[in-house]
């Protein structure tokens, strides 16, 4: 009877453990707030004269993090504009950060985020060579008779950590 008691008690560990273990690769639902990590392949849609956030947090970058954005036809003088910083110590972002944390910054049309993701070479609306602290004011080429998708890509430099963090905030505006 002991030995079928000590049989059950071990079976129901590891049941315990097996539970525990599963629960515990579920990714929880960040909170929100201004240190939350943004999910990337975010985009947003820009249908009225009003401004868009395109970015507004922190999040990291392995290799690179995009926002996409969609420009309606007709819009003459958009842009996009904002400020980044970026560092390497997710915990610290008001450190000193120095090139070890510079990442690049493009401003990609769809077919040359295509090229982009694919790894082939092609041409850029707008790009920045890497920095860790910048302002960014870019007027976004005329759509004339269709919508245009736009995506804002946070590129990791070569050389430094693997990951590093970006704390931006870019506005789509119309004028």
């Amino acid at each position: 009877m002991r030995k079928d008691f000590r049989q059950v008690q071990s079976a129901g560990l590891l049941m315990v453990l097996l539970v525990l273990l599963c629960s515990c690769s579920k990714k929880a639902n960040p909170p929100e707030g201004p240190e939350t990590t943004l999910a990337v392949d975010r985009l947003v849609h820009s249908g009225s004269e009003e401004s868009k956030n395109v970015v507004h947090g922190v999040f990291s970058v392995n290799k690179y993090a995009q926002f996409a954005f969609v420009v309606p036809p007709s819009r003459g003088y958009s842009r996009v504009h904002g400020d980044f910083r970026s560092f390497t110590k997710r915990r610290d972002p008001d450190s000193t950060s120095d090139k070890t944390a510079d990442v690049s910054l493009m401003l990609l049309n769809e077919q040359e985020f295509n090229d982009f993701a694919q790894g082939r070479p092609g041409s850029t609306t707008y790009q920045l060579d890497p920095a860790h602290d910048q302002v960014v004011d870019w007027q976004v080429p005329i759509t004339f008779d269709r919508p245009q998708e736009y995506h804002l890509i946070f590129s990791n430099s070569d050389g430094g950590p693997k990951t590093k963090f970006v704390k931006a905030d870019f506005t789509l505006t119309f004028q």
